[in-house]
C-alpha cells in the first residue's frame, strides 16, 4: 500500500471558472473536472507503482476531461522542487537532445544572440558537436558544448524564457498557483512539460485537442487560459520538430508511426481515441498509460478495443492497491485498471 497522501482539499480549494463554448458565461467547475484534476495529481503522486500500466476511463460522451488529468499531474510535478539544474544533469539533459536542436546562450548582451545546432557527434569527455547558423562557413562553424560550458546555454525556441525558467515566465502561473499554493516560486517548470504526452486526433471541430483549445479557465480577476496554453500544447509533425519543453501532442499518418526519443523518455501518455492506442501503445513500453475514450464510440470501435485490451491482459499483472483507488470517481465516469506489463525474460 501507498503511503503517499491524498491531495488535499486545501490545495483544490480554489479551482478557477470554466468557461465552455456551449455556454455564455463561466461556470462552476463541474465534478468530473475537480475529480480529473485530484486523479491527475495522485496519479503523478503514485507514478512508480504505474509504470508500464494501462488505465482505461469511459465518460459518457466526448469532454476535455483528459487535459484536466494532465493539468493535475503536471501541478504534482511543479509542486517538487527542481529548482536549478546542477552542471551533472544539465549536460546529460543536452546531450541526450537530437541532433539539429537549436541552442543559444543563457545570458548575453546582444539583441540577436547567436544560435546553434546541436549535431549527431558528441563524447562525454570532448563534448557535444554544434555549429553556428550564419558562420562564416557555408554550413556554420563547427564548436563543441562541453561539460564546464553547459550551464550557458538553454534551448532556443518559441517559448521565451529568462534566467533559470523560473515560475515567473510562465504563462499561466496566476492559473496553477490559484490552484495550488504549493508551488516553488523558483520552480524550474519547463522541462516538466516533457512528462506529458497526448496521442489522439488533432482535427475535427470535437477533437480533443480543439476541446483543449476552447476549453478556458477563468480568473476572479477575469483572467482567462485554455486547457492548451496552460499545458503549452504543441502538435509533433514529423521528425524535425525536436525542441523540447512542450506537453505533445500527435496523431501521425499512417505511413509515419515511428515515434521520436523525445516523445517516447515521458512518463504519462494519454490516448484520447482507441486507435490512437492500437497505433502507438506499444511504443510506450515503460510509461503510465490512460486511455479516454467515450462510451458512444459505436459497436466497431469496440470490439477493436476489446481485443486490444484482453491482448494487454494475457501479459499483465495486477497493479498493486494504491491511493488512486481511494479516489471515487462521480457519476457517468468509470476506471478501470489494466495492470501492468512486467518486463519478459528471454526463454532458452
Amino acid at each position: 500500500m501507498s503511503t503517499t497522501t491524498l491531495p488535499t482539499m486545501t490545495r483544490f480549494a480554489n479551482l478557477p471558472l470554466i468557461k465552455f463554448t456551449s455556454v455564455d458565461v463561466p461556470i462552476r467547475s463541474p465534478s468530473w473536472s475537480e475529480w480529473a484534476l485530484r486523479y491527475g495529481h495522485t496519479l503523478k503522486s503514485n507514478i512508480s507503482n504505474f509504470e508500464s500500466s494501462l488505465i482505461v476511463i469511459t465518460t459518457p460522451c466526448q469532454s476535455p476531461i483528459s487535459g484536466f488529468i494532465c493539468l493535475g499531474f503536471l501541478i504534482a510535478q511543479l509542486e517538487q522542487n527542481i529548482g536549478s539544474w546542477d552542471a551533472d544533469s544539465y549536460f546529460d539533459f543536452l546531450y541526450e537532445l537530437p541532433a539539429g536542436t537549436s541552442i543559444k546562450r543563457r545570458k548575453t548582451t546582444s539583441k540577436r544572440p547567436a544560435k546553434f545546432w546541436i549535431q549527431r557527434s558528441r563524447t562525454r569527455d570532448g563534448g557535444i558537436q554544434m555549429r553556428k547558423l550564419g558562420g562564416p562557413k557555408r554550413n556554420g562553424t563547427k564548436r563543441f558544448l562541453t561539460h564546464a560550458r553547459c550551464l550557458d546555454y538553454v534551448i532556443d525556441d518559441d517559448l521565451e524564457a529568462t534566467g533559470n525558467d523560473a515560475l515567473s515566465d510562465y504563462i499561466a502561473r496566476e492559473l496553477i498557483t490559484s490552484i495550488s499554493g504549493e508551488i516553488p516560486i523558483d520552480q524550474n517548470w519547463r522541462s516538466n512539460l516533457d512528462s506529458i504526452v497526448v496521442a489522439g486526433p488533432v482535427g475535427g471541430n470535437s477533437s480533443p485537442r480543439r476541446q483543449y483549445e476552447e476549453t478556458e479557465l477563468v480568473l476572479s480577476d477575469g483572467s482567462r487560459f485554455s486547457i492548451a496554453q496552460t499545458l503549452a500544447i504543441k502538435e509533433w509533425k514529423g521528425t524535425n520538430d525536436h525542441s523540447p519543453h512542450y506537453c505533445r501532442f500527435f496523431n501521425t499518418a499512417n505511413r509515419c508511426q515511428d515515434v521520436p526519443q523525445l516523445i517516447r523518455k515521458s512518463n504519462l501518455v494519454i490516448f484520447t481515441s482507441v486507435e490512437s492506442y492500437l497505433r502507438f501503445a506499444s511504443q510506450f513500453k515503460t510509461q503510465t498509460k490512460v486511455m479516454v475514450v467515450s462510451r458512444d464510440m459505436g459497436d466497431s470501435k469496440f470490439e477493436m478495443l476489446d481485443s486490444a485490451l484482453r491482448a494487454h491482459l494475457d501479459r499483465a499483472t495486477a497493479n498493486p492497491q494504491c491511493d488512486v483507488d481511494a479516489l471515487e470517481s462521480p457519476v457517468g465516469i468509470q476506471v478501470f485498471y489494466y495492470g501492468k506489463i512486467e518486463k519478459r525474460e528471454r526463454q532458452w
